[in-house]
């Protein structure tokens, strides 16, 4: 099967400076996804009453589903202060979303199709701020908010307000790193944490639960001429969670935060 579309996308921005340390800025763009063919499943088994139906489902048996396509609209700032010691950048944005490929199983027969489903919007707000205290101290805090949800009701999918799977509504991140001259080297230590608010892998709330927790890692460093060794630990409250749940197997398989990692790395420079 050759799937073939042709059109055109386009995108426009808008910036202004007022001066050296401010910009402010305005963007609108379109995008797309190629739509792709599939197979069907064995209509003896999944479409026993011969309606072009996906028994147990409103999906349509489809050999190929349609190009989705997105609007985007977004605006923000990049500001500096305090003598070039802090950075801030921010933006608000909304992505509309149509024909969605969304995968559909049938538990009648064990087998699923890719269908265009329904239409959604994803909006937000996303805050990253950098403060360098001194020479040696610097701390990083970003934060997101994102409401990703359908607009329209489908029969096949999900109904209007429903949130889309996989889309955590908070994020939040902090970091914070020491850099020092040491017995004649160059050292540093830094520490940063992650937390991820939940989510669920089906539309509107329903099946597995992933998401909402928090991840702590820590690192330590020196460079000796040529050479750097650095001590890690990642995740070292050893949180268990999910960060991932598959939408497609019928099995519930997952992806889960690695454990409590401790290592070290040695490099050297050419």
């Amino acid at each position: 099967l050759v799937f073939i579309e042709n059109g055109q996308t386009y995108k426009a921005n808008l910036s202004y400076t007022p001066n050296d340390d401010t910009l402010f800025y305005a963007q609108w763009s379109e995008g797309f996804r190629l739509g792709f063919g599939q197979f069907v499943p064995p209509a003896a088994t999944c479409d026993v009453d011969n309606d072009g139906i996906l028994d147990g489902t409103v999906a349509p048996f489809k050999d190929s589903y349609d190009s989705d396509t997105t609007e985007n609209y977004e605006v923000g700032a990049k500001l500096t202060m305090l003598d070039n010691r802090l950075q801030i950048n921010t933006a608000i944005y909304r992505v509309n979303w149509s024909d969605i490929p969304l995968f559909v199983f049938s538990s009648a027969c064990n087998r699923g199709v890719t269908v265009n489903a329904s239409e959604a919007r994803s909006q937000g707000l996303e805050v990253e701020t950098i403060y360098q205290h001194n020479a040696q101290l610097q701390l990083k805090l970003g934060v997101s908010y994102n409401k990703s949800e359908l607009v329209k009701d489908s029969l096949a999918v999900g109904n209007d307000g429903d949130r889309l799977p996989s889309s955590p509504e908070y994020t939040v991140n902090l970091g914070l790193q020491y850099d020092q001259e040491l017995w004649g080297y160059d050292t540093f230590m830094a520490v940063d944490y992650a937390h991820v608010g939940n989510f669920y892998n089906r539309v509107g709330e329903q099946g597995i639960e992933g998401g909402d927790y928090g991840q702590l890692n820590m690192s330590a460093g020196v460079i000796f001429n040529r050479f750097s060794v650095d001590l890690f630990g990642h995740n070292l409250t050893n949180e268990d969670a999910i960060t991932l749940a598959d939408t497609i197997v019928p099995d519930q398989r997952v992806y889960r935060l690695r454990p409590r990692t401790i290592g070290f790395n040695i490099g050297y420079r050419f």
